[in-house]
């Protein structure tokens, strides 16, 4: 998949974040996911700012731009997430 840049797949039955994090072994620079639920569970707003720290490659989320300033406070945000929560991420 080395010449994967876009990769549509709103609306299917991803429910886990390990399945988000897969994302990274491909250089994707446009993702859409709503619709997955994944995102319903944890909340479309934190779900973005954990896909965009997950995946460093992304600048297009949902049809949204990722700003430099949004990486990095989903950089923040990942790791507060992950504080709080009671098992470390898997994968």
């Amino acid at each position: 998949f080395g010449e994967l840049r876009v990769l549509m797949l709103a609306n299917n039955t991803i429910e886990g974040l390990s399945s988000v994090r897969a994302l990274r072994a491909v250089a994707v620079s446009e993702v859409r996911l709503q619709g997955n639920p994944v995102c319903e569970s944890i909340g479309s707003s934190a779900f973005r700012q954990l896909l965009i720290a997950m995946v460093p490659s992304v600048k297009s989320l949902n049809g949204g731009e990722v700003r430099e300033r949004e990486r990095n406070e989903a950089e923040k945000f990942y790791i507060s997430y992950w504080l709080r929560q009671p098992s470390a991420p898997d994968g």
